[in-house]
């Protein structure tokens, strides 16, 4: 089992509002999940509860069976990958971007793979000379591919993936679901919950199909 969560929560107390149900879950290597639901059913909240960017209310959320707790919560979050719908870069080029992790202490020691860089480009069709433009002329597609460009760099085990085509056009979409799969078929313990409205993609993508209806996450459906 690669992860899981027990009782996990979220509530807004301005509003009285309990936005995330408890709810227990698991995620076990391979896992291809795909979450569906009205806009604002929660299934953001839940994501973002689960890379713990948000805190939760209540519960507890285990990574390869160990307690995530404020020791270990920034390794966590290094493997537990959550890619959100609206881009967010800094001013410089499209390669100081990806490589800018790589500048945290976190991931210091880890190296860049240059050519690893080169075969994920190559499935937007896109060449080094993509990586050397101002994010400043980027399209909202382009901003959307360098972000997921610079988390998948750091070889994450699971992606929490947040509408992330939203944006794309259909080639690139075709692209970056082509390359979702591609990561997690290099290595076996890896996984990713997807949230999409696009009941086509959601075929191609999901092995398991999670619902979210204000804020209760339902059974899966196979």
């Amino acid at each position: 089992m690669l992860l899981s969560a027990q009782q996990l929560s979220k509530d807004d107390p301005l509003r009285q509002q309990q936005l995330l149900k408890p709810v227990d879950i698991q995620v076990a290597q391979g896992d291809r999940i795909v979450l569906s639901g009205h806009s604002g059913s929660g299934k953001s909240v839940f994501l973002r509860c689960l890379a713990l960017i948000e805190p939760p209310t209540t519960g507890q959320i285990y990574f390869k069976q160990k307690l995530i707790t404020s020791e270990n919560i920034r390794s966590y979050r290094s493997q537990v990958a959550y890619v959100r719908q609206s881009p967010v870069l800094i001013d410089g080029t499209v390669l100081e971007n990806i490589r800018l992790p790589f500048s945290l202490h976190l991931h210091r020691g880890k190296p860049f793979d240059e050519g690893l860089l080169q075969e994920y480009l190559a499935y937007f069709d896109k060449t080094l000379d993509f990586i050397q433009r101002p994010s400043s002329v980027l399209s909202g597609g382009e901003q959307q591919i360098t972000c997921f460009l610079r988390i998948l760099m750091l070889s994450p085990n699971i992606l929490l993936l947040d509408e992330p085509t939203a944006a794309l056009d259909p080639e690139s979409v075709s692209g970056f679901e082509q390359l979702v799969s591609a990561w997690l078929q290099a290595q076996p313990e890896r996984a990713y919950i997807w949230i999409s409205h696009d009941s086509q993609q959601a075929e191609r993508m999901a092995g398991k199909h999670w619902q979210m209806q204000a804020g209760q996450l339902s059974s899966v459906l196979v």
